[in-house]
């Protein structure tokens, strides 16, 4: 799978600069250090909000641009589809430090959205995947890509708390945008994708349209329903134990960045280690039953201590099941889906993945205004009844 390398750089990179945006978006506006804190003086209420907004644009972005992408990369080509979100991307990632050293909220929000929006292209690394590997070994390599999701989030959360730690909000910004740059090189001189099968018409309006085939009657349109409501769970628990660690405990931004990391590392180890294994032994199915009911008692269970080193416990259970659950639902929609129209199908996969992410990041840091760890329960409620649910299905 030599065609697969330069994708797994690309998927770390995308995962490694949502990361570094992760970790520093909710300091930024509460960190006394922050600039933006020294000169708006937000209240309590409203840092929360400004941090579920901020969290849920970069993937709100990608919620659009995945179906347009998906779809692009089945006309023109993965390869140019690829180099042209990877150019734009680090141009984003400049205007962010930009926004920050000048100290423009809206700007940050559109530089913010524009990245997600170019970052769209885990849609393109999901289709290859999906055109260039048998249905046995799909789940495998399904797991190496979000394998690179935990490796780049392991970096970006590092390597963002050590850049700010001595250099500031804004530097990080501008390495991320570099390293986007090495990205888009590796891609033009190691990605044969362009020889990949292509759709000979492009249908312009259809591209944009394409998230409507969603809701349109077909064998896959359940496991598209089912696949949201693990992703709002999953995603939602993700998010918001950033917001109740950081107000439940104040630890700062190296101690998020030492979580973030260190959850981050287990997740690796689990999608690398743990899910072939698990998909060998149980079947693809069954593997996305455990993870789920696993991955929900995980969730409650952050909610419950009142000792922040009880958090390395129970934060390090929702790592193992979380990364593994989103592996299986989106394996085994790839192996229920046509061969042809893997780019529009995971396109639209990676869009309610994202969207699932943006909602679940308003709700998540509305209900923290009301219980702190309300909705850390919630999220673990919500995929116990989406597994219950599957489990009684005919998919």
């Amino acid at each position: 799978m030599i065609l697969l390398f330069p994708l797994f750089f690309v998927v770390i990179m995308s995962f490694f600069g949502y990361s570094a945006l992760l970790t520093i978006i909710v300091p930024l506006f509460s960190e006394q250090s922050s600039p933006f804190f020294q000169t708006e003086h937000f209240s309590h209420t409203t840092q929360n909000l400004l941090s579920g907004i901020f969290l849920a644009l970069y993937p709100l972005a990608q919620f659009i641009g995945s179906p347009i992408i998906g779809s692009f990369s089945d006309v023109f080509g993965k390869k140019k589809i690829l180099l042209l979100s990877l150019a734009c991307a680090a141009l984003c990632f400049v205007g962010i430090g930009l926004s920050i050293h000048f100290h423009q909220v809206c700007f940050l929000a559109v530089f913010c959205f524009f990245a997600g929006l170019c970052e769209s292209n885990m849609a393109i690394a999901l289709s290859v995947v999906g055109e260039s590997s048998d249905v046995l070994q799909r789940p495998k390599y399904f797991g190496y890509l979000w394998v690179c999701c935990s490796l780049g989030y392991v970096l970006g959360s590092f390597a963002s708390g050590i850049l700010i730690t001595q250099l500031g909000f804004v530097i990080p910004f501008y390495v991320i945008a570099i390293l986007f740059l090495f990205c888009f090189f590796s891609v033009v001189f190691l990605f044969q994708g362009n020889n990949m099968t292509r759709v000979k018409n492009l249908n312009i309006r259809k591209s944009f349209l394409n998230i409507k085939t969603i809701f349109e009657k077909s064998s896959i349109r359940s496991i598209y329903f089912f696949n949201f409501v693990f992703y709002f769970a999953v995603f939602g628990t993700l998010r918001t134990q950033i917001i109740y660690i950081e107000q439940n405990w104040h630890k700062g931004i190296s101690a998020l960045a030492a979580i973030n990391g260190y959850t981050s590392i287990i997740a690796f180890a689990a999608n690398f280690v743990i899910f072939p294994r698990m998909v060998k032994k149980f079947g693809l199915k069954n593997t996305l039953l455990i993870t789920v009911f696993l991955f929900a008692a995980s969730s409650i269970l952050v909610a419950i201590p009142q000792q922040f080193y009880w958090l390395w416990i129970t934060t390090a259970c929702v790592a193992v099941f979380a990364p593994m659950n989103i592996a299986a639902v989106s394996s085994f929609l790839s192996v229920s889906a046509p061969e042809k129209n893997q780019g529009a199908i995971m396109g639209n996969n990676q869009a309610l993945l994202v969207l699932a992410e943006s909602l679940s990041a308003f709700l998540g840091s509305a209900l923290c205004n009301v219980v702190l760890g309300l909705p850390l329960v919630v999220f673990g409620i919500i995929a116990a009844v989406g597994g219950v649910m599957f489990k009684r299905s005919d998919c």
